[in-house]
């Protein structure tokens, strides 16, 4: 067994709700283990944020949010809901906010092989 630790998602802009973006896809053969999630809102507004864990073959539902948080302006939030979360092959974290380009989000964790 081989423990590879990474940046699973660089600091990316998120997109408007209704749109998401795919911020990672665990790979074919993997568990990805979660540690550390942080959602800024780089913005003079406040904005929210929602970040989904998506099984494979799943969608966008309420069901599948495991934050949804409205950070002030120039807020940055350490998201601790999700740290600790596994993701098979497939699981992909997806998140969405209700501000354009005011967002980013940035992830790392651990691929297990």
């Amino acid at each position: 067994m081989a423990v590879t630790t990474k940046v699973l998602c660089e600091a990316t802009v998120i997109a408007l709700d209704p749109a998401t973006t795919t911020m990672y896809t665990a790979p074919s053969g993997t568990v990805t283990i979660i540690d550390k999630v942080t959602v800024t809102n780089y913005s003079a507004s406040s904005a929210t944020v929602v970040v989904y864990i998506i099984p494979s073959g799943g969608s966008v539902i309420d069901a599948n949010a495991l934050v949804k948080k409205t950070l002030a302006a120039k807020e940055v939030y350490t998201c601790p809901e999700i740290v600790g979360h596994n993701l098979a092959t497939g699981d992909a974290i997806v998140s969405k906010a209700d501000a354009v380009t005011a967002v980013s989000l940035r992830a790392s964790g651990r691929e297990v092989t």
